[in-house]
């Protein structure tokens, strides 16, 4: 037990050190916020830092009363809007689902 003891606390030590280092290499920031209306509407936030960069997504999620549902995103890199898209679900009288996606990216 003497002999195998201090290998084990070496090892503890060596992983507890390395594992301290890789926390520290990691400075990556994320916070998500989610609000949900009455009406069934859900809007999203989430901020993320990576160092020097910063990202922030909005995204709104419409329930209509007829069993549409509208998606609305905007993603901003930096402070400047980079991408926006909007996919509108739409449930037909005949069963059919039409979903329709537009992607617009600023340059």
């Amino acid at each position: 037990m003497r002999k195998i003891l201090p290998a084990f606390m070496g090892l503890a030590l060596a992983l507890g050190t390395a594992g301290g280092l890789r926390a520290g290499d990691d400075k990556v920031k994320e916070k998500t916020k989610v609000k949900v209306e009455n009406d069934g509407d859900t809007k999203v936030k989430s901020k993320v830092k990576d160092g020097d960069d910063k990202y922030k997504t909005k995204t709104k999620i419409d329930h209509h009363d007829d069993g549409d549902v509208d998606v609305k995103t905007k993603t901003k890199e930096n402070g400047d809007t980079k991408y926006k898209s909007k996919t509108d679900i739409d449930h037909e009288n005949d069963g059919d689902v039409k979903v329709k996606t537009k992607v617009k990216k600023d340059k």
